[in-house]
């Protein structure tokens, strides 16, 4: 499951998280987005930034599914620009 906040933790809904199994593309989804019946293996959890946005975590998560059935949370935090007081501190 790959989930994403605000700057304060609130939770924000729609945003692109795509999946990869090495390079290539297995699954895209929007936040909160639930990939299911995946095989075992290390996958990459990407987010894309909502435009406006700045990153306040990496964008990129490495994840490892080693059981059947494992639940794994990737979560990503952006801040509004202009917005909010945390913006001016990443800038």
């Amino acid at each position: 499951m790959a989930t994403k906040v605000d700057e304060v933790g609130n939770e924000w809904s729609g945003v692109q998280i795509d999946l990869y199994l090495g390079e290539t593309l297995v699954m895209s989804g929007t936040s909160p987005a639930k990939f299911e019946n995946l095989p075992l293996g290390i996958y990459l959890v990407r987010e894309k930034p909502p435009v406006g946005s700045l990153p306040m975590k990496p964008v990129d998560q490495v994840v490892e599914l080693k059981e059947n059935g494992q639940v794994v949370i990737a979560q990503f935090q952006n801040c509004l620009l202009y917005t909010s007081d945390a913006a001016d501190d990443l800038l």
